[in-house]
């Protein structure tokens, strides 16, 4: 996939590694529309900055590979500041996990 950079905003693509099995199964279809697409990047000290699962994602089931498309917008993208590690916060924390130690930092 083409990202352009800065101004269409910031480009993360965010890998699921457990749930539902990711594809055409039916729970996993369940979860993709179910599943809350608000998340929020914070760090200590800084403003949050908003972020949106969008675009729906990249299945490989042979390989067990689920991997979402997740877009800061350019006015959150300013706020983002670099070299700070940002955690990922789901707004819909009851169908999204983010692993203990799993950081955004802007280069």
């Amino acid at each position: 996939m083409q990202l352009k950079l800065d101004a269409e905003g910031g480009h993360l693509v965010l890998h699921v590694d457990e749930g539902p099995p990711c594809g055409s199964s039916p729970s996993f279809e369940r979860f993709n529309e179910r599943a809350g697409k608000e998340f929020t990047l914070r760090a200590e000290g800084r403003r949050d900055v908003r972020a949106r699962a969008e675009r729906g994602l990249w299945a490989d089931r042979s390989a067990g590979r689920c991997d979402f498309y997740v877009r800061i917008p350019p006015e959150e993208l300013r706020h983002l500041e670099p070299g700070v590690a940002y955690r990922l916060a789901p707004r819909d924390e009851a169908r999204w996990r983010v692993a203990d130690g799993v950081v955004i930092v802007r280069r």
